[in-house]
């Protein structure tokens, strides 16, 4: 797709041409941080499943320095590529690969030496502790491992190789797959045997980005002397990915806050059913985020152009994608419920029990969470950094967080399921009035830019 096309072809297809790739990527990671879950649940139960949950916090811990990495690192090799400095794009690869080892090696450093306190401040039990351990012990050591794979995927990213770039993830899904099968179905190493097909898997994604560096004919070579520390450039990776990796750290809390009262109010069960929400949240939430990401870039240039019309068509357009594909989730989730936690629960009956209760109240308001998304990326392409973390953030922060610490206490495991979609539909009510805002006359546009 050439640069002229974002300015004059037709929107719908533009967004469609952009954001399948986004889509598809970010699904194949849902999908690999879900395989664990699935084998657990159905092959050890729902204490081996509440063990996995109560360390996916320090997983998210460990992910969100690799994401300040990849955000800044992606950024810089993109300018530098662009402006044909490929010797700087070079050693900005080496950097983006030194930095996300460099904090792998601080947060394991870290989470070795106070996992018992972080498991048990996330939610284990006596029950589930020991499993929770063994777990968290091989995915700490796995950070480096994904952190590597991470940085060297951006770079493909960068360099215009997205379907290569791709196959390095899914090369990651299939293999943790197929260990899985392996190790924990026919094996019996239960949560253990999860974790080792998680970090073989990621191993063999390793192996693979660096077979392509260097034998796949790319743009930018990996070279150790672009792994010197180089200071200008690594400040400013941090100073544009630090925005990023705090922002995925917020999800730590939400879930640490979600977990504790799961375990305080429903004992190991509640726990492992956070778990299984979580990855259906992670599922049906990657297709909008890559609808966010694609109609950013579409939504950018057209305000760079000085074409709003375009703008705004784009954003409605992204908003009926991204609430369309949340529809077609909702719906599953509300007429097949039992269905969907026997993928996770098997026929587990305290499990299933709960989640039937507890499923249609938590994704009640599902399809409201695509207004926000899509209006922040509107406000990030227009470049009006505060409205877009006052809308991408309300739901979180203003509202989420509140609930999830108050409406426990008073309305107890009722009140802790309400939290989510009360929060999602404040929020729909503050984005709906910036969205009133910048839909009258194409003007509205201009007083928001």
């Amino acid at each position: 797709m050439q640069t002229l096309d974002l300015g004059q072809a037709p929107t719908g297809r533009l967004l469609w041409q952009t954001a399948l790739p986004s889509v598809v990527s970010l699904l194949l990671v849902a999908l690999y941080h879900s395989i664990d879950r699935i084998f657990v649940g159905h092959y050890v139960g729902t204490v081996g499943l509440a063990a996995v949950t109560v360390a996916l916090p320090l997983m998210l811990l460990g992910f969100a320095g690799t994401m300040m990495a990849q955000a800044g690192g992606s950024s810089l090799m993109g300018r530098l590529l662009g402006s044909a400095d490929a010797p700087a794009a070079t050693r900005a690869l080496g950097q983006t690969l030194l930095l996300a080892l460099l904090i792998a090696a601080l947060s394991s450093g870290l989470c070795w030496m106070f996992l018992e306190p972080l498991l048990l401040a996330f939610g284990a039990s006596p029950a589930s502790l020991a499993d929770a351990r063994s777990f968290s012990l091989l995915m700490i050591a796995a950070f480096p491992i994904q952190a590597a794979t991470v940085a060297l995927d951006c770079g493909l990213w960068a360099q215009g190789r997205p379907k290569t770039a791709l196959l390095v993830i899914l090369s990651g899904v299939l293999m943790n797959t197929a260990l899985c099968v392996l190790f924990v179905a026919y094996w019996g190493w239960g949560v253990r045997g999860s974790a080792w097909a998680t970090l073989l898997g990621e191993s063999f994604s390793l192996g693979l980005v660096l077979a392509i560096y260097s034998w796949g004919g790319v743009t930018l070579k990996l070279h150790w002397r672009s792994l010197r520390w180089h200071s200008a450039q690594l400040r400013e990776m941090v100073q544009v990915g630090f925005g990023s990796g705090l922002a995925e750290l917020l999800p730590v809390l939400l879930l640490v806050l979600l977990t504790q009262g799961m375990a305080r109010l429903a004992g190991d069960t509640g726990v492992a059913l956070v778990g299984i929400f979580e990855t259906l949240w992670m599922l049906t939430m990657m297709p909008v985020f890559g609808v966010c990401q694609a109609a950013a870039v579409l939504m950018s240039f057209n305000h760079g152009a000085g074409q709003p019309a375009r703008v705004q068509r784009v954003l409605w357009q992204s908003w009926a994608a991204a609430t369309g594909g949340l529809l077609l989730a909702w719906v599953l989730l509300q007429a097949a419920p039992q269905a969907v936690l026997q993928l996770f629960a098997g026929d587990a009956p305290d499990l299933l029990a709960l989640g039937l209760q507890a499923m249609p109240i938590y994704f009640l308001a599902l399809p409201l969470a695509a207004l926000p998304n899509v209006l922040a990326a509107y406000f990030r392409s227009c470049g009006q950094g505060l409205l877009s973390a006052c809308v991408g953030l309300s739901q979180p922060v203003l509202f989420l967080i509140p609930a999830l610490l108050l409406f426990p206490h008073w309305w107890g495991l009722p009140g802790l399921l309400w939290a989510t979609p009360v929060a999602d539909s404040l929020a729909l009510l503050l984005s709906a009035g910036f969205l009133w805002k910048i839909s009258r006359p194409v003007a509205g546009l201009r007083s928001y830019s």
